[in-house]
């Protein structure tokens, strides 16, 4: 392989990572935290970043720290200004200059174009996964390039403008986002790995230096001071996941990276995260290794190298950090004369391109395409509706109720800019909630009460929940992520009034006195649609479809193909054509709890095909839904000669039930009744709700 073909398959790797980056990034927005953000940026804008009160939260400890206030507050801005349009362009833009900045360092480091492209190749595997996401921690990404281009990229002693710069992008830092702490620790990483180097006769760093950027430590101590938490800004940043363990539903990066244990393809880390964590170490140490003089050529980067690898052991956010090994691994590859890297055809060239595909497979590139758009009409949306359950949100605004929210965390930020401060959520990714109030939220999603002897509904009293949104449907899910479906929890469940169902979530308002006057709302809503409400009973999807057809289609309450499906299943009277209708009918009735016609068509496909897996398995789940436990041990009878293992796994099921005399039917709404992909199936025809603008 020539020199000119290994350059450019380097580079051309390096594009070819950086589109896939850029064209994830630039998607419709995605990031939940990001709406919070925007939420209490509105907030900031009115009242400035001293908050009497969580506008978001109801059960909050307190006011939300501010750590973030400027960047919010910009954030909203920019949305008011330009719409969800103008935050995706800045969003590319701050990632390219992230990876432009990371690039040039390496050049620098290297005097190597092509060893830059490979380390910033590396960089981008490491950090794709937290680059992709529009918050204000990209802040941090800019503030660890700056103050390391400004004091410690040279071997020599920082002038008064470079610290005084550093002292500026510090206090700016330090409103923008938490992780500014991080300056001080990298000055403090330098100052301590070039005493290090002194002592041992490593080093040729003059006390000049150390003097310097003993003094720029300390202005840029002083610089964090100018945020609205003053000196307590040091702990948020610190303290940040110590909350996440507590909360297990919570899928989050403050896990510690193990560093002996291969992780899971589709959360973070990465199984290739992990390999290039193992490559940036391993070649830091043998490029360290390499070099032929006696001395350290930068104790510096050696410092900040090893303090990234002690964060990345602590949290695995951190592993973007390894940005430090990667430009140590490249400053001693260099060579002084030509600035060419040694050996850089087959090794580089072989990584480089193996890079490219393990990341599409192995990497972050799962996590950040899971919901890209196929089509250029889809990518040009502000964001994904759908995501957040959205014909359920714009039900509780245009109905405008009030309240308190019973809602995924997931949620809990799209529904905290869309509906309050008139409907605040429990939960949403600022975690501004006591140990207490997390234990009652994991507790209300694993439908269980939270303290001795107390139920779910109990809690759910203690609480003073108002409204409850269901969301997810019965199916098995992904394997390697906790699957928890909340949409049937209150089906039945007396003194919970059912107000709203569609094919993939719904809503539950508490029939209370302090609800009368949103279930006064509920009804005005329907009426002016044409929708048969019952105050009592609640709302009945059926009915819903049956008296306004357009509007039960245009909220996702039933698929887009049921008049036609309903036509042919009238008139077509061959069984071989009938089945699949009659199956998937049956199978919308059940995601939308209607389980009596669920049992009315399958005694349809009973009589064509007793031993029909689908309608089997459905039986039995609906009669153990419906509490009819003897029944359903009964119809476990069916699966006798049945190959179908998710069959014989419900038949045991019931069995056990049909045996057990204190049977709780609320046991069966955890049960699932599909694969994830006969879901994906079924909801073919769903029509998602559309994205609104900012209000």
């Amino acid at each position: 392989m020539s020199q000119g073909i290994a350059k450019l398959l380097v580079h051309a790797s390096f594009c070819a990572l950086l589109f896939a980056l850029l064209l994830a990034t630039g998607q419709p927005l995605f990031t939940d935290d990001a709406w919070w953000h925007l939420a209490l940026g509105r907030a900031y804008s009115l009242d400035g970043p001293w908050l009497d009160a969580d506008p978001l939260l109801f059960g909050a400890s307190g006011p939300p720290a501010p750590s973030s206030w400027l960047a919010d507050l910009l954030l909203f801005q920019l949305l008011e200004h330009t719409g969800f349009a103008g935050l995706r362009i800045l969003h590319v833009l701050t990632v390219a200059g992230i990876v432009g900045g990371a690039w040039w360092l390496l050049r620098r480091a290297s005097r190597s174009a092509e060893v830059a492209s490979l380390g910033t190749s590396l960089f981008v595997v490491l950090a794709a996964y937290r680059l992709f996401q529009l918050r204000p921690h990209l802040a941090t990404f800019v503030g660890v390039l700056l103050v390391y281009y400004l004091l410690l990229e040279k071997d020599e002693a920082a002038t008064p403008l470079r610290i005084a710069l550093a002292a500026f992008v510090t206090a700016v830092w330090a409103n923008l986002h938490a992780g500014f702490v991080l300056a001080p620790i990298l000055v403090a990483a330098a100052i301590a790995g070039i005493l290090t180097a002194g002592l041992v006769g490593a080093s040729r760093s003059g006390s000049n230096r150390l003097v310097r950027l003993s003094l720029a430590f300390l202005v840029i101590v002083m610089a964090g001071l100018v945020n609205p938490l003053g000196a307590d800004a040091y702990l948020v940043y610190l303290g940040a996941g110590e909350q996440s363990p507590a909360l297990a539903t919570v899928i989050d990066e403050w896990r510690a990276l193990s560093l002996f244990e291969l992780p899971a393809r589709r959360l973070p880390p990465t199984p290739l995260t992990w390999v290039a964590s193992w490559l940036v170490i391993g070649g830091c140490v043998a490029a360290v290794a390499m070099r032929r003089e006696s001395r350290l050529s930068s104790p510096t980067l050696l410092a900040l190298s090893l303090a990234s690898l002690v964060a990345l052991l602590v949290a695995v956010r951190f592993v973007w950090l390894l940005i430090f090994p990667l430009l140590l691994a490249a400053h001693s590859l260099r060579r002084e004369k030509d600035g060419a890297l040694a050996l850089v055809q087959v090794p580089t060239a072989a990584t480089a391109l193996l890079i490219v595909p393990t990341f599409f497979y192995f990497g972050a590139w799962p996590m950040l395409s899971q919901a890209l758009p196929s089509r250029w009409e889809d990518y040009t949306r502000p964001y994904p509706a759908a995501k957040y359950f959205g014909h359920a949100i714009w039900f509780l605004d245009d109905a405008e109720l009030e309240g308190r929210l019973f809602a995924d965390y997931a949620l809990g930020g799209f529904a905290g800019f869309w509906l309050a401060p008139e409907m605040r959520s429990m939960a949403n990714g600022t975690l501004n909630l006591s140990p207490a109030s997390m234990r009652a939220y994991g507790a209300l999603r694993a439908r269980q009460g939270e303290r001795e002897g107390e139920s779910f509904e109990d809690l759910l009293d203690r609480l003073s929940i108002d409204v409850f949104l269901g969301t997810g449907n019965p199916e098995t899910g992904p394997q390697d992520q906790p699957w928890v479906f909340t949409t049937s929890y209150l089906e039945g469940v007396p003194g919970w009034i059912p107000v709203f169902r569609n094919l993939r979530c719904a809503l539950y308002l508490r029939d209370h006195p302090r609800n009368q006057r949103n279930l006064e709302k509920v009804a005005a809503y329907y009426e002016a649609f044409g929708v048969p409400f019952d105050p009592v009973s609640g709302f009945d999807p059926g009915l819903a479809f049956q008296n306004a057809p357009q509007w039960a289609l245009g909220r996702g309450v039933v698929p887009l193909d049921l008049p036609n499906l309903l036509a042919r299943v009238r008139r077509e009277r061959e069984p071989e054509r009938a089945l699949p209708q009659l199956d998937r009918l049956a199978s919308i009735y059940a995601l939308l709890g209607l389980y009596e016609q669920v049992l009315q068509v399958d005694a349809r496909i009973e009589a064509m095909d007793p031993e029909h897996d689908g309608m089997i398995r459905r039986r039995i789940w609906s009669l153990l839904r419906l509490g009819r436990a003897q029944e359903a041990a009964s119809a476990a009878a069916l699966t006798e000669h049945s190959q179908d293992a998710f069959s014989q796994w419900l038949a045991s099921v019931a069995h056990s039930a049909g045996n057990d005399p204190d049977f709780d039917p609320s046991a069966a709404l955890l049960l699932p009744l599909f694969s994830r992909d006969e879901v994906q199936r079924l909801l073919f025809g769903y029509f998602h709700p559309g994205a609104r603008e900012l209000p």
